[in-house]
C-alpha cells in the first residue's frame, strides 16, 4: 500500500482533490446524478484543503490481489 504522510505530499494531495471535487467533469457528473449541489461541493472541496494542512493527515492507497484458481 501506499502511505501518504509528509507536509508536501499532504499538499499535493489535498489540493489535487479540493481542485478536482470542483472541475466541470467531475462537479457536473455529481450533479447530474443529484448526489450533491454546488454548496456541498464546495464543503467537501474545503474539507480537502482542511486535512492538508493537518499535521496528522495521512493519504493511503490500500492494494489488494484477488487470486482465483480454477477447480479442479
Amino acid at each position: 500500500e501506499w502511505v501518504y504522510t509528509g507536509a508536501e505530499d499532504r499538499a499535493w494531495w489535498s489540493g489535487m482533490w479540493a481542485d478536482r471535487t470542483l472541475a466541470p467533469g467531475y462537479a457536473g457528473r455529481v450533479r447530474e446524478l443529484g448526489l450533491a449541489d454546488g454548496k456541498a461541493l464546495e464543503a467537501v472541496s474545503a474539507a480537502w484543503r482542511e486535512w492538508g494542512n493537518r499535521p496528522e493527515g495521512r493519504f493511503t492507497v490500500p492494494h489488494q490481489e484477488i487470486l482465483c484458481r480454477r477447480a479442479a
